[in-house]
């Protein structure tokens, strides 16, 4: 790392990063910034060439794929701008990887990969500290600018006559970006695509600066974003304030700018769209550039920017494994694993594993990923890239994927890549008010606790389809439900609170029909119920966010039994949802004090915060901010099996480890002392070992160990596994990976 200020560029330019022999000369230039009116919606400022011409022809590649030939190396130089004392600037640097996985992420179907210069620049400097012009910003880059690389500046004090700005980019002499306050955050996966598009004189499809393109497309050529496979845009928004849902369905009507011109038809999953509707999924269904695009941005680069792939670009080796191959070259010869397409070795990324506890974050004014944690330590180990915020809760599908509801919005992670899948409902167009729970029903289809409506909504779980409300719960005088789960009988019940005082309903888990109050209103002084758990010991656990407690009731008859985590305890405040954890200890999000509590499930003793306030990183942007939603992951799908009346004999709880190189421990729990039978299969069905036949366990939490070994003695290669494990009256199955 290096540290320079305006004294110090004659330092810079002698060498500080290797490979560079000379700097561009600097000159300064008046700028045309681009309509103002536009800020507020994509709040990015662009720095455009004054005309459009120099292109010459380039012909159209057969494939954009990266797998197709060796594509273009960028290499990126990172500069840290802080005051001339060295304070001030980003300081979660784990939020630059970030960054570039985005970034090649975005490029995956492009000729484009790039790289980081492997140490980046303190820029110590107050003029430089805080931009509060474009001339002052551009004076900046243009003493900075170097050939060969493309610079990107990070501030946290981008301000452009007043107004917060997100990110700056100087398409031209000079090149790069400056990024505001949401690289590498979250919901701003689209944000590095999107710049490094501007970058090579990519436009807003709705640009009107070169002219207005047609809606039929006739100008497209000469006018608009000069891109005829983007078609002109209204500008399209995200979320429940614009013309397009968030899973990208434009529903807007207005007519195209000329004559005769048929209605708008935008393409709403470019990179180079708006939507940046914060708090909302919206902006996550860009995610695409069009071949009219890739082009583009070839014949920039050849054109304008040649300098990036010619002798002055310094060769830069990415090898996070350490064996002296570059992984680039690795992952375009086939010869390593990159799922994520982000250009990272999977080897060297953090995955969720069977016994992570996965954590939400639920802060109103700010976007949170999902992140994960050490089922068993607490540690922090990584995140999911959603997108989304005001995150309630979240389930793990029957198909193996992550079901988070956002808003109005249903997303699917994938634990496998820790990236979106997609968003598979969006409720905007069915007058969806805010998703908060979800569980699957007995055909497979979504019923979804929709808290603004008061409803329970129905989706086909295979397509999404909307299917109608399942059930209506606005007669029971719940004004807010909160949280759902099937109860030992079969049928589902919610917490929450409303006029008619503070309850839990019972809803018929086939007709949707409600079932009247499950505990007497208020007993237990149970007030705002957020969250409820029906536990293997014949309690059902209520978090109650008036007093900050966690309440006890008979999970058969509803009695109330007792304050279980008496109020406030260990600084309780705001409880939300409920676990029980691999080790049999009771889990609690506790919003308001921004961590996961662990509370004794038998003394009741309060053992300390699980996940602390800010673990993975600063609040609000690395670090946990008013988490409410918790899971254990590889618990079973959120569905009820067994016989109605009695609570399942049998609940498998994560193996440990998962995956493994030598043994796991199979870990289940059993409401009765019975005989257990415990199989385990290969991807294909084939028997691999039987580890338990008729063997009697006694009631509570049990435990096998399997080393690896088959029928035959012999160890079982590497791969995915699965295990049955079955009771005269239960079943339950579960995954297993070894990594040999």
């Amino acid at each position: 790392m290096f540290s320079i200020g305006k004294k110090e560029l004659g330092k810079l330019l002698l060498g500080l990063v290797t490979g560079i022999t000379a700097l561009a000369p600097g000159t300064s230039r008046s700028v045309e910034v681009i309509d103002q009116l536009h800020l507020p919606i994509d709040e990015c400022l662009v720095n455009y060439p004054d005309s459009d011409a120099g292109f010459g022809d380039l012909t159209l590649p057969e494939s954009f794929q990266r797998n197709g030939s060796e594509p273009h190396r960028i290499v990126l130089q990172f500069l840290i701008l802080r005051r001339a004392d060295g304070t001030g600037g980003i300081t979660d640097f784990d939020l630059l990887p970030a960054m570039m996985r985005d970034l090649n992420h975005g490029y995956r179907n492009s000729p484009f990969v790039f790289v980081a210069m492997p140490d980046f620049i303190y820029v110590d400097d107050d003029d430089w500290y805080t931009q509060n012009t474009v001339e002052e910003a551009l004076e900046m880059m243009t003493a900075l600018e170097t050939p060969g690389v493309v610079n990107i500046f990070f501030s946290d004090q981008l301000l452009f006559d007043a107004f917060q700005a997100r990110a700056y980019t100087s398409a031209f002499s000079p090149r790069g970006h400056i990024y505001g306050d949401v690289v590498g955050l979250p919901y701003a996966t689209p944000f590095p695509p999107h710049e490094m598009g501007h970058l090579f004189w990519l436009y807003h499809p709705y640009e009107s600066r070169f002219g207005t393109e047609c809606a039929d497309g006739s100008n497209c050529a000469s006018a608009g974003d000069f891109v005829c496979d983007t078609p002109a845009s209204p500008i399209v928004f995200g979320g429940t304030n614009g013309n397009t849902t968030a899973t990208g369905i434009y529903f807007g009507t207005a007519l195209g700018p000329c004559p005769g011109d048929p209605p708008f038809a935008p393409r709403t999953d470019v990179y180079m769209e708006a939507g940046w509707s914060i708090g909302h999924a919206g902006y996550m269904y860009r995610d695409a550039f069009t071949d009219g695009q890739n082009l583009r941005m070839l014949q920039t680069l050849f054109v304008h920017s040649v300098d990036l792939v010619g002798p002055l670009r310094p060769e830069v080796l990415v090898d996070c494994d350490g064996d002296g191959i570059d992984d680039i070259g690795a992952i375009l010869a086939g010869d390593e694993i990159d799922l994520n397409s982000d250009m990272v070795l999977d080897e060297c990324q953090v995955y969720a594993n069977d016994g992570d506890l996965l954590v939400s974050g639920m802060h109103a004014g700010q976007t949170n990923r999902p992140r994960y944690f050490d089922g068993t330590t607490g540690d922090y180990r990584g995140d999911l890239w959603s997108g989304a915020g005001w995150i309630h809760q979240f389930r793990l599908g029957p198909d193996g994927l992550i079901y988070m509801p956002s808003l109005t919005v249903i997303q699917r992670m994938s634990l496998t890549t820790g990236r979106l899948v997609d968003n598979f409902i969006d409720g905007v167009l069915e007058g969806a008010g805010t998703f908060v729970d979800l569980l699957w029903d007995d055909a497979g289809d979504l019923l979804i606790l929709d808290n603004v409506s008061r409803n329970i909504r129905r989706y086909d779980g295979t397509d999404g389809t909307y299917l109608g409300v399942f059930t209506d719960l606005a007669p029971t005088g719940m004004s807010s439900p909160k949280y759902m789960e099937y109860g030992p009988d079969g049928n589902i019940y919610i917490v929450g609170n409303g006029a008619l005082g503070n309850t839990i309903q019972m809803v018929d888990r086939t007709a949707g029909t409600t079932l009247g109050s499950f505990i007497t209103p208020g007993a237990g002084l149970l007030g705002a119920g957020q969250g409820l758990v029906f536990h293997s010991d014949g309690y059902l656990y209520v978090s109650n966010r008036t007093n900050n407690s966690v309440i006890r009731y008979d999970a058969l008859t509803g009695d109330f039994v007792d304050i279980f985590v008496s109020p406030g305890l260990g600084g309780l405040s705001n409880p939300h949802s409920l676990e029980f954890g691999p080790d049999g200890n009771l889990y609690v999000a506790s919003r308001n004090s921004n961590s996961v509590k662990r509370y004794n499930s038998v003394t009741r003793a309060y053992m300390g915060d699980f996940v602390s306030p800010g673990a993975g990183g600063p609040s609000g942007f690395g670090g946990v901010t008013q988490p409410a939603g918790i899971l254990f992951l590889g618990e079973d799908v959120a569905t009820i099996e067994g016989e109605p009346g009695l609570l399942p004999n049998l609940a498998s709880r994560p193996s440990y480890p998962n995956p493994f190189t030598s043994s796991t421990t199979i870990r289940f729990e059993l409401r009765e002392a019975t005989a257990v039978d415990i199989r385990i299969y290969d991807v294909n069905g084939a028997l691999v070992r039987k580890l338990a036949e008729r063997q009697f366990f006694s009631s509570g939490r049990q435990s096998l160990l399997w080393d690896g070994s088959t029928t035959n003695g012999k160890q079982a290669g590497p791969g995915v596994y699965f295990y049955d494990m079955d009771t005269r009256e239960s079943h339950t199955e579960g995954r297993l990976v070894i990594t040999r």
